[in-house]
């Protein structure tokens, strides 16, 4: 089975921000990342099913609640997934930003927090919620609808296209440094050609080489481009 897109994404590079993972049809999957992986400091259970509470609460009460489609805990409790269907970028971040605004400053019971509502109701956690959520709000401040994506770090070291989540392609020199306009463009045209030469070089070697075994064949497997994702 091919990896789905996420898992594609380098994992070791991730900063807090929000990031297009992909695109199904006209449905946007947001990665709301609050926490950065496997760094030792993670949502704790009950403050990300607090979050998720409120989170969900306020996304389809606000003017933007008819362009929400989900809203969810990651598993790996460093952040939330925002699906949303026919709201812009720009929409996507400010409804984001109003969101942990709101849950930073939230006072008042937990919104489904019940036995009859909530399977496990008695899990919450609001004061580590809130103060999760206004560690956030900074972070989405500092975003701009233009650079909603995931971005490359190093240079020449292979991470997730924005485009597909296949981890192959050029990166910026300085550590979470972003790159856009012309410059973007041409760091993926020789992206593009890296991938093609590397492809051609190596095909023609497995291909080729009497010694490999039709086995070794599957490495081509590898180069790929994944075809899941935005």
């Amino acid at each position: 089975m091919e990896r789905i897109a996420s898992f594609c994404v380098d994992h070791t590079t991730l900063l807090p921000g929000m990031y297009l993972s992909r695109k199904d049809g006209d449905v946007l999957t947001w990665d709301v990342r609050m926490k950065r992986p496997n760094q030792g400091d993670y949502l704790s259970p009950a403050a990300a099913h607090t979050i998720e509470h409120l989170f969900a609460t306020y996304a389809r009460n606000s003017r933007f609640g008819k362009g929400v489609v989900y809203v969810g805990p990651m598993g790996c409790l460093t952040g939330f997934y925002l699906l949303t269907q026919g709201l812009s970028d720009a929409e996507a971040l400010e409804l984001t930003t109003e969101a942990f605004e709101w849950m930073a400053a939230y006072e008042g019971p937990i919104p489904g927090a019940s036995e009859k509502e909530c399977g496990n109701y008695r899990l919450m956690d609001l004061p580590t919620a809130r103060a999760a959520c206004a560690a956030m709000v900074p972070v989405l401040k500092g975003l701009d609808a233009e650079h909603l994506r995931y971005q490359a770090y190093n240079l020449f070291a292979p991470v997730a296209c924005p485009r597909c989540g296949q981890a192959t392609g050029l990166q910026t020199k300085k550590r979470g440094a972003r790159l856009s306009g012309a410059r973007a463009s041409l760091f993926a045209f020789y992206n593009r050609m890296y991938v093609q030469i590397s492809a051609a070089v190596i095909s023609a070697i497995l291909y080729t080489s009497s010694a490999l075994q039709p086995r070794d064949r599957s490495l081509m497997g590898a180069l790929r481009p994944c075809r899941i994702g935005p």
